[in-house]
């Protein structure tokens, strides 16, 4: 923390390319890879290096744009990791949100589709006593 907190100071590319490195660490239960990790980091140092400002370095149309928001508050906020942290918890809410919306879904399809085999197997059983009654 101490390095981290000097290096933010004194070299504000590199701290942001080492925290994104550790980001595989940070995110593992999202399915991000370090590849993808790795990749991301590549294509912001890439930006910087071609002279592009952090505010555009972070722009990516591979990064999350909330990401993008949280890393450009972050490199003037005291603390990165706690931005980090306060991102990390977002995702994981929209998660738990797009998580409910797909089970109350998926429940009513399935109710939806036990009610119309219930009525098919009422209207198959009556069937025979309808043929009965005709004749």
């Amino acid at each position: 923390p101490q390095e981290w907190k000097q290096l933010r100071a004194e070299q504000p590319e590199e701290y942001i390319k080492a925290a994104l490195d550790e980001c595989s660490t940070q995110i593992p239960k999202f399915s991000f890879t370090p590849d993808d990790c790795h990749f991301l980091a590549e294509e912001i140092e890439k930006s910087l290096l071609a002279g592009d400002k952090f505010e555009t370095a972070v722009d990516s149309p591979y990064l999350d744009p909330v990401l993008a928001r949280f890393m450009k508050i972050a490199v003037y906020a005291s603390d990165m990791e706690q931005m980090m942290s306060g991102y990390l918890e977002l995702c994981r809410d929209r998660i738990r949100r797009q998580c409910r919306r797909l089970t109350r879904t998926i429940q009513l399809v399935s109710y939806a589709a036990i009610g119309v085999i219930l009525i098919l197997v009422y209207q198959l059983l009556m069937l025979p006593l309808t043929v009965m009654s005709q004749m």
